[in-house]
């Protein structure tokens, strides 16, 4: 049988060696001539005048990616060029990707998530030093190589990836439906969302929201061993639209869960993006966690790791440690992971964290937590009221009924100092919004600052009588 083979400087792709076949191009068997061991595959792209945009700009960004072939957790590349009418992109072959592990699994331990999320960081961390978004991050993209059993996960295929740019307002509705954000979701049509999200991309390093709620999408399938829409079946637009159409106003409700990640989860999984965890939150989360942490054998060296379990708003998790989260939630006992990211730029890490939060989410988001942990302690009355609350469907509340709300909840100025992050800021979230019920978004920045707040808005109000 005749060979069709192509030769490109050390590189001979086999063409009777087809490894796979996409909507616009194929995957063949290569080989390299100078380390002939090395195993490789040919991403083939015909060129598409439709596609120029895009072709370009994975070339772009995959010539990028072939200059850090040091990191393990982005697929290697080693080539990337144009070839006539065809663009080539020659790669390490990989045994799997995430999908079909997942598809094997379902359900991952929180050991096994957290090392998922700290290779895929580490992986991540060159796209946003470099101000690329990948725009259709998926398990199919997340590629697995076995080292001793032991599974690497690696970010690839940047079809549609873009380089953006601080001038950049063109909105364009890309990705697959099922993990794209809201704001690029070709589902949706949403003005609002759009305005909101132009004002955002202002912010350095804002877009990078984008490939945020992916991640969230992914880490819910991981925890819980499906999507977050509710779908009973077949997977559909309908289930995927109601799904976005009741996180808009409400917080994600999750099902019940002992898995210490359904906290990061309910925070990236957030319609609007300007509320949304950031990429810079929850590297800090991480860089700070593997400061404490140092395993040199998991199997035998168990560390405390905080309690994600609780829906609590990210803010009120500045800190990475215990005094950041519910004191009534004994910390579970998890063995942290490796590999650990490498130090990160000064790109992701501040000198001090300075978050905008919308009160009215905050509110919601407090009360939940509320209700979902102390259910049996509750009587009818402080659960019906708490509950009306949850349950109002308007913007905004009135200040007549947050004024209510702070009242219900017996607040003492004395005991300011005891009040761990989360209630700081659902009260401080109380109070403004009394002063503005209008107001979307807020910045927290330390727990100090923020009591200081308090008194003075406190005492604004009971000095004229508002309180």
């Amino acid at each position: 049988m005749q060979q069709f083979q192509l030769t490109i400087k050390d590189f001979d792709i086999d063409y009777d060696s087809r490894i796979g076949k996409g909507q616009y191009g194929e995957v063949f068997s290569c080989k390299c001539k100078k380390i002939p061991n090395l195993e490789l595959c040919a991403k083939i792209l015909q060129h598409n005048p439709n596609l120029k945009e895009y072709q370009e700009s994975e070339i772009q960004i995959s010539e990028i990616v072939s200059q850090n072939k040091d990191n393990p957790n982005l697929v290697k590349i080693y080539l990337a060029k144009k070839e006539g009418d065809q663009l080539i992109i020659i790669m390490e072959k990989c045994e799997s990707n995430l999908q079909k592990l997942w598809e094997q699994k379902k359900q991952f331990s929180d050991y096994e998530i957290e090392e998922f999320l700290v290779q895929f960081l580490n992986g991540y961390e060159i796209l946003y030093r470099n101000k690329i978004i990948h725009r259709d991050i998926k398990p199919e993209n997340i590629l697995i190589k076995y080292e001793n059993g032991k599974p690497i996960y690696k970010l690839a295929d940047f079809g549609i990836g873009k380089t953006y740019k601080s001038n950049d307002y063109v909105i364009q509705r890309v990705g697959t439906p099922a993990y794209a954000a809201p704001e690029t979701n070709q589902l949706l049509n949403d003005e609002e969302l759009q305005t909101r999200f132009l004002n955002f991309k202002k912010v350095e390093n804002a877009k990078s929201s984008i490939d945020i709620f992916p991640v969230g999408v992914i880490l819910y399938q991981m925890v819980f061993g499906s999507f977050p829409y509710n779908n009973k079946g077949q997977l559909t637009q309908d289930h995927i639209k109601k799904f976005f159409q009741s996180i808009k106003n409400n917080p994600i409700i999750l099902p019940e869960s002992q898995s210490q990640i359904s906290g990061i989860i309910q925070q990236i999984l957030v319609y609007y993006p300007e509320n949304r965890m950031t990429f810079q939150y929850l590297y800090q989360i991480f860089e700070q966690l593997n400061q404490r942490v140092r395993v040199q054998d998991p199997f035998q060296q168990i560390q405390q790791t905080p309690n994600f379990k609780q829906p609590s708003n990210f803010v009120a998790q500045k800190q990475f440690n215990s005094s950041s989260f519910p004191q009534q939630t004994q910390f579970q006992q998890q063995k942290f992971i490796t590999p650990q990211p490498k130090p990160l730029p000064n790109q992701f890490v501040t000198p001090s964290i300075q978050i905008q939060i919308n009160p009215f989410q905050t509110i919601k988001q407090h009360i939940q937590y509320i209700l979902n942990d102390y259910s049996g302690l509750l009587n009818d009355t402080i659960s019906n009221t708490l509950s009306q609350f949850y349950n109002f469907n308007g913007a905004q509340f009135s200040s007549k009924d947050l004024v209510g709300l702070f009242k219900f909840f017996k607040f003492q100025i004395d005991k300011l100092n005891s009040y761990e992050s989360k209630t700081l800021t659902f009260i401080y979230s109380i109070l403004i919004s009394i002063q503005n019920p209008n107001q979307n978004q807020v910045v927290i920045t330390d727990d100090q600052t923020t009591r200081e707040t308090i008194r003075t808005i406190w005492k604004y109000f009971i000095d004229n009588k508002l309180l």
